[in-house]
């Protein structure tokens, strides 16, 4: 039987789409960011969808990411006993309050300490063009310090390992 299955499917045509469907490009959806209901409480959740909106209104590169993300973000500011989950689906955000299903990746720390990593400047690699973005003079000792948070335990990212590409393209959505 798993033979015969085998050798039917070797006799299926390769173009399953009439010629020139397919490689037309999607229509633009308009980005959609929206607060779960009972979210409106939580600063944590709306300063991130704030910031988000922000950046993906801007255009360019960060709307391409935020296009591009469909994952499960858990952000906890263990100092004020806040979570939110922000819940990515190519173009639209979901932002609930609290931990909702299994995240992706989960930044978890003292609100200082998120902030301070979404004032990271963006590396020379993480960026395509060759125009420097993290020109500050400042920018060395960011990273200095947000090092030392994540070795030291103060700052955790739960998943950084499993999802690299996830966790950059997140934080340039988060960035300032």
């Amino acid at each position: 039987m798993f033979s015969l299955l085998i050798f039917l499917s070797s006799r299926l045509p390769v173009r399953l789409l009439p010629p020139g469907r397919g490689s037309a490009p999607l229509p633009a959806v308009k980005a959609s960011i929206t607060l779960a209901s009972g979210t409106e409480d939580n600063a944590l959740a709306r300063t991130l969808g704030e910031r988000i909106e922000g950046r993906v209104q801007a255009g360019g590169r960060a709307e391409r990411d935020f296009r591009s993300l469909r994952a499960a973000v858990a952000v906890v500011a263990v100092d004020r006993r806040l979570s939110a989950t922000l819940r990515f689906d190519h173009g639209v955000l979901t932002i609930h309050d609290g931990l909702v299903g299994l995240p992706d990746i989960t930044l978890c720390g003292d609100m200082a300490e998120l902030r301070a990593l979404a004032a990271l400047g963006v590396p020379r690699w993480a960026t395509r063009s060759s125009v420097r973005v993290a020109g500050e003079q400042g920018a060395s000792g960011a990273w200095r310090r947000a090092s030392s948070a994540l070795a030291s335990g103060e700052l955790r990212i739960y998943g950084l390992w499993r999802h690299p590409r996830l966790a950059l393209r997140l934080w340039r959505l988060l960035r300032r």
